[in-house]
């Protein structure tokens, strides 16, 4: 069988997108540790953030990372082709959680989900 790939643009407000995975609950997740907004930067404002995460190879130290919004939209880029799923349902901005949000951060900081 032959397989073809489309590749499918989205386009995605910078400042929506940014709201979503900052704004969307990842604080519950118990690995991120702490989020430090830079520059005028804030939850519902895209600029930079350093993000403190578990190292997943040792969870006595810390994963600090500067995130910008091409970092985040590359990680929900990844995860939409990968046919990420969450909570039962496709990733989607309208229904953006903690579980999305934290997924996106890791996608971020890590390149892959790490924590299950």
């Amino acid at each position: 069988m032959t397989t073809i790939t489309i590749t499918v643009p989205v386009v995605i407000e910078a400042d929506r997108l940014w709201s979503e995975v900052f704004g969307g609950g990842y604080e519950y997740a118990p690995a991120v540790c702490r989020v430090k907004f830079d520059h005028g930067t804030t939850w519902e404002k895209a600029g930079v953030a350093q993000v403190f995460i578990e190292n997943p190879e040792n969870d006595m130290a810390l994963v600090d990372r500067r995130v910008v919004i091409d970092d985040i939209a590359e990680a929900y880029g990844k995860l939409l082709a990968m046919g990420y799923h969450h909570c039962g349902a496709p990733l989607d901005l309208d229904s953006f959680d903690s579980c999305a949000s934290f997924d996106v951060l890791q996608m971020a900081v890590f390149g892959e989900l790490v924590f299950a």
